[in-house]
């Protein structure tokens, strides 16, 4: 059996963790190597693309969240063999980036003027009340009119 190890920061939370889940819905054992912040400035240089999470497959690396995603849920019955199934899982999968790239910013609001809104509506409200309920409308639709078999990684 292939020695597998996640790399990402110290952290539940978004690209880590959905590839940490994939890999206990597919029952692999795997390493999960969490690094802080001083070790991530350390090792930075040394990973495809400067960025995290890395899989590492018996001494192999693979980057990108969306691509580990879509090789342990092919080669674990996770993800569509029919190429059209795939397709649309994968069309999901860009949705969401879609919603990331346009939720970054807004969750990373720092500026006290800014999320408060003084006077007119803050950033994190017209996204609420725009971005997010629209993305999440379109892609429950898309996934109840598809209705495809296999589970959507």
């Amino acid at each position: 059996m292939a020695l597998y190890k996640l790399t990402y920061f110290d952290a539940a939370t978004s690209r880590g963790e959905e590839c940490r889940l994939a890999l206990h819905v597919a029952g692999l054992p795997f390493e999960d190597e969490r690094l802080n912040g001083d070790q991530w400035a350390a090792r930075k240089a040394s990973t495809p693309f400067g960025a995290l999470p890395v899989l590492t497959i018996d001494g192999r690396q693979l980057a990108q969240s969306n691509a580990i995603l879509r090789f342990i849920g092919s080669q674990h019955g996770l993800h569509p063999a029919e190429p059209f199934e795939a397709a649309l899982h994968e069309s999901l999968m860009c949705a969401v980036e879609d919603l990331r790239m346009r939720m970054g910013p807004i969750i990373r609001i720092k500026d006290e003027t800014e999320r408060s809104g003084h006077g007119r509506r803050p950033r994190r409200v017209i996204c609420k009340s725009g971005a997010l309920p629209s993305s999440a409308r379109s892609a429950q639709g898309r996934t109840w009119r598809e209705r495809s078999s296999a589970w959507p990684i």
